[in-house]
């Protein structure tokens, strides 16, 4: 402990008598806070405009088309800005990178990948464009809002999360956490702005729905089964079955070719098949090979 004690008046000392050491140090700090700031511009760009009040009267003063326009290229500004300070700012490591935690980063990864493509590709009120379908009431609630109204966000969410944990560095922490936190808490502020545009109408969507994912589920306002069902989750397994079915019956995948031939895996299955039936010996009531 003492040690440590006297190193600290060493280490000041060492960094006020190289000043190559100070700029470096200064210029570490000044990159780090570059980060924070793109984080901070991010952040407020959203929460501080978008799902508020604010929001309305730019709306009502450029109108939705122009407001969503200059939001957008605000976002993504500020998006580049944070991918550009996250690349050049130096590695503090906080608890480290977590080796062992990958295998589970790629089931959570998979799945947050699932979310954002379903979110994306699912109709639901809570979507840019689509407030109107506040108006079908329960009918909305279909597939994949069944589970969760923000399936896009909460992908975004536990991607952040998943990123956050296994890098183990500071860097990590202010960019993915600012994802993070915008994600959940964008749910919330889209929530909020749906609740003041239409007031009983969204009460009784989000009735049937929830904000976390499972929570209608569990409190017996949604079914698990019919929401999987609408989403198609069983599709991909009923193509590979049909894949495996038609494998097996030509003898290889039974494509064809620009020219109608069939391809050359089918014609070898084929070939093997009839020298396999022409040396067998001939038993009596089998006829001819067919």
């Amino acid at each position: 402990m003492t040690g440590c004690v006297m190193d600290q008046p060493a280490r000041v000392k060492m960094l006020t008598e190289d000043p190559g050491r100070v700029r470096e140090v200064a210029e570490q700090r000044r990159i780090m806070l570059n980060l924070v700031a793109a984080s901070a511009y991010f952040l407020l760009t959203h929460f501080g405009v978008s799902g508020t009040r604010v929001r309305d009267r730019l709306v009502a003063r450029l109108g939705s088309r122009a407001y969503r326009g200059a939001f957008a290229l605000s976002s993504v500004i500020g998006l580049v800005w944070m991918i550009y300070a996250y690349k050049h700012v130096p590695t503090v490591e906080l608890w480290g990178v977590l080796l062992g935690f990958r295998p589970a980063a790629y089931v959570l990864v998979f799945i947050a990948f699932i979310l954002v493509v379903i979110g994306i590709t699912t109709p639901s009120p809570t979507r840019v464009g689509m407030e109107s379908k506040v108006g079908q009431g329960t009918e909305a609630a279909r597939g994949m809002v069944c589970i969760t109204r923000h399936p896009f966000l909460w992908g975004i969410a536990l991607w952040a999360l998943v990123h956050l944990i296994i890098n183990g560095d500071l860097a990590s922490l202010i960019l993915f956490g600012s994802l993070l936190v915008l994600a959940v808490g964008g749910t919330l502020s889209i929530d909020a702005k749906r609740r003041r545009n239409f007031g009983e109408q969204w009460i009784k969507f989000a009735k049937v729905t929830s904000d976390i994912p499972f929570a209608a589920i569990a409190a017996g306002r949604n079914r698990l089964g019919s929401a999987l069902v609408e989403i198609g989750v069983w599709r991909p397994w009923q193509r590979f079955s049909s894949t495996r079915r038609r494998f097996i019956y030509t003898g290889g995948w039974g494509r064809r070719s620009r020219d109608g031939r069939a391809s050359s895996g089918m014609l070898k299955a084929n070939q093997m098949q009839g020298r396999a039936l022409e040396d067998r010996p001939r038993m009596k009531g089998f006829g001819q090979d067919r």
